[in-house]
């Protein structure tokens, strides 16, 4: 078993690299309604090498009533308002 200890997300700007994987960009946008405040995902390349999947990650979590924008072919804004069912 592991433990992680954390103090949350941050609300704010965060940078990443989606060249190799879009697992890592699914994952922080998961997370980023659970974050202390509104988190924008700022990729460092114009596109991610597995855009379609990043999109149904986008698309699943609208359902789940979290809004997401995109102003920016590399970047996503999400609100941190949680999950609704």
């Amino acid at each position: 078993p592991i433990e992680i200890e954390t103090k949350g997300l941050p609300a704010g700007t965060l940078e990443m690299s989606a060249q190799i994987s879009s697992q890592y960009v699914s994952g922080v946008l998961i997370a980023a309604p659970l974050a202390k405040g509104p988190l924008s995902l700022q990729l460092l390349e114009d596109k991610a090498i597995s855009e379609p999947y990043i999109e149904m990650t986008v698309g699943m979590m609208k359902q789940f009533g979290v809004s997401v924008s995109k102003p920016k072919s590399n970047r996503y804004d999400i609100t941190n308002t949680g999950y609704t069912n």
